[in-house]
């Protein structure tokens, strides 16, 4: 089994073993890339403005500005630009955009021109007057990676078309495109077959999601389609005109027309799986062999799927939240009834520490049986992992500098499970369980009584860094991890220098290997100074800064404040807990405050793993999911319980 994997941010789907893709996706864009895929890595190769000047800007007149001309050149935006208008690209140009670079109503055109990149850019909102998202026009060379395109469905379906037109040689590598009323057309017109027959496209690695029609509409010409998901669109492929389209290793969900014709458009497609509704109606083609070397991803490891959302802030909330959710193809999984996680994790560590407990969960509940999964989600806490690097200049700021308290990682996952305009989901209604480690399990025990209300059927505790007895039990702790976190190596010339640091010590090693290697991709980030265009350090730097880290265990009324949570939910929902046996953070008397059947807090579970200390899900995550499993299969009630 293996996760298939959505990034949100700077757009990205790839498997977990696929290393390069995800090593591409943690060092973001060089400004030495060029096309690695499709027909752009033919005639020559697509390789943008390799070799000219660098520009930094900040501005879309600096912006328009740069791009212009056809020299060779690599024009670096940052921030977030807002305006209506259409920013035009010459030839031999890479646009790249820095950590959080945005579009809002500014969309790109490549007209008559050659040898273009664009990426890490994510385009919002830009309405008919200002043309596409992306405009590709009588064009060649053209590679686009790892952007965010989207709109929404308020305004008339021909007003906000953030569709691409494609002419030309054009490759369009991992990217996710969303809440669209028309996603993607190539080819403009019936009656321009004399031209648009040349046309050649290739669509690999991409999330396309909650859109309407066009995913893609293809008009005459050859294009390549492969390795991407189709999620929750009204329409598929539609092949027209002649088109000759070769789909492979593709999946869709909640789409009963993901392959069809119209006007004799034809296609060869191998290896897909087109859900359960699903079914190609297109007529076979003769396109059968792409003209370029690819890799195809096995549909029989999609079973499982994930993608990545981001939560952008807003006036009233500064962070940025990243997410993820896992979810099974398996129409087993479905029903109102079945169970939605949400995980939180650790201090120190990030959203992705879950995937193997997540992984081991899910195979158990494939075998059938009572429990159904729905879907899990994970959360970064907002001075973590992704969400980290998407914060660093907030985080900065007086009001979360030295001064992160578990409470916010609580308001955070609150925030997010009530921002359904972004990931379309009102958890209000789901059967919602909650699992949380260390941090986590203070977070998620905060979470159950903020307002609005978020019902949650029942909660799963992993270690929780809870002390009934107030804050002298821990104090020693406290000491020892304020002088851990500022003590700690957070530097690395590379990653593989990393992973050596990670095996020798004493703490880490003990963590299994696939944790050892997420570590790696996602607590580990790209050092800031990386991002300087003159002497750059290539190095490599925690994600969670030290002082970040250090003021989580500073927090003073973290360990205590939520024990009136635990009680209430105690008494009102089935609550588990899981334990460590080998003392090496919470002091025993700790635990036994915790589950003293005289405090009056009653838990369906108590289950303690002997071989484990506190960081259960870095040590034993197989025998955690076992455990988790094992919780969900619970059926044990008190007078006005809710029921697993």
């Amino acid at each position: 089994m293996k996760w298939i994997y959505f990034l949100l941010t700077f757009v990205a789907f790839n498997a977990i073993s696929a290393a390069p893709l995800e090593d591409k996706i943690v060092k973001r864009a060089s400004v030495s890339d060029v096309a690695t895929v499709g027909y752009a890595t033919l005639n020559g190769g697509t390789t943008g403005g390799h070799g000219g000047p660098t520009t930094t800007v900040t501005t879309l007149s600096a912006l328009t500005s740069a791009v212009a001309g056809d020299s060779p050149k690599i024009v670096i935006f940052s921030g977030n630009l807002t305006g209506n208008a259409v920013v035009k690209v010459g030839s031999n140009t890479s646009v790249l955009g820095a950590p959080g670079a945005t579009l809002n109503g500014i969309g790109l055109r490549v007209l008559s021109v050659s040898n273009v990149i664009i990426r890490n850019i994510k385009i919002s909102k830009v309405l008919a007057s200002a043309g596409d998202a992306i405009g590709v026009q009588s064009a060649s060379q053209v590679w686009l990676d790892h952007l965010d395109l989207s709109s929404d469905r308020d305004h008339d379906k021909d007003l906000c078309v953030p569709q691409i037109l494609r002419w030309g040689v054009d490759t369009n590598e991992p990217f996710k495109l969303y809440t669209h009323w028309k996603a993607s057309l190539v080819g403009h017109s019936d009656n321009n077959g004399a031209e648009d027959v040349a046309i050649t496209v290739t669509f690999a690695n991409n999330w396309w999601f909650d859109l309407n029609s066009r995913t893609p509409s293809f008009r005459f010409g050859h294009g390549h389609i492969f390795n991407n998901v189709f999620d929750d669109n009204n329409d598929g492929i539609n092949t027209r005109d002649g088109a000759q389209l070769l789909v492979e290793n593709n999946v869709w969900t909640g789409t009963d027309k993901p392959l069809y014709d119209t006007d004799e458009g034809f296609a060869v497609a191998r290896g897909n799986d087109f859900g359960p509704d699903g079914a190609n109606t297109a007529p076979v083609g003769n396109f059968t062999t792409a003209p370029y070397s690819y890799s195809l991803l096995a549909t029989a490891n999609w079973t499982h799927l994930t993608k990545t959302i981001t939560v952008p802030p807003h006036s009233g909330y500064p962070l940025s939240l990243t997410a993820k959710r896992y979810w099974s193809s398996s129409p087993a999984s479905q029903g109102s009834d079945a169970l939605t996680l949400l995980c939180l994790h650790g201090t120190s560590f990030h959203k992705e520490t879950w995937e193997p407990t997540l992984e081991k969960i899910f195979g158990l509940a494939s075998f059938g049986g009572p429990v159904r999964i729905r879907e899990a989600w994970t959360l970064d806490c907002p001075n973590h992992g992704a969400s980290a690097v998407l914060n660093e200049t907030v985080l900065q700021t007086p009001e979360f500098y030295l001064n992160f308290s578990c409470e916010k990682y609580a308001q955070a996952a609150h925030r997010f499970l009530l921002s359904k305009s972004v990931h379309g989901i009102d958890f209000r209604t789901r059967n919602l369980v909650g699992v949380g480690h260390s941090l986590g399990g203070v977070a998620m025990t905060m979470l159950q009584y903020m307002s609005p209300s978020i019902p949650f059927s029942s909660m799963i505790l992993v270690e929780p860094l809870l002390s009934p007895a107030g804050t002298h039990d821990i104090k020693k702790l406290r000491s020892i991890l304020i002088k851990g976190a500022y003590e700690r190596r957070d530097v690395w010339p590379d990653l593989t220098t990393a992973m050596v640091s990670l095996k020798r010590r004493d703490r880490t090693k003990k963590w299994d290997p696939r944790i050892q290697q997420l570590f790696i991709q996602h607590a580990i980030r790209p050092h800031p100074a990386s991002y300087h265009v003159e002497n750059p350090y290539n190095g490599f730097s925690l994600a969670c800064t030290r002082d970040q880290e250090a003021a989580m265990y500073r927090d003073p009324e973290g360990a205590t404040k939520p024990i009136g949570d635990l009680n209430k939910a105690c008494a009102s929902r089935t609550v588990h807990i899981v334990l460590g046996g080998i003392h090496d953070f919470l002091p025993k008397r700790v635990h036994e405050a915790i589950v003293d059947p005289s405090s009056g807090r009653h838990f369906a579970s108590i289950t303690t793993i002997p071989e484990s200390g506190h960081l259960v899900p870095q040590e034993q995550p197989d025998k955690l999911g076992e455990i988790i499993f094992n919780a969900l299969l619970s059926t044990e009630t008190l007078p006005g319980r809710s029921k697993l």
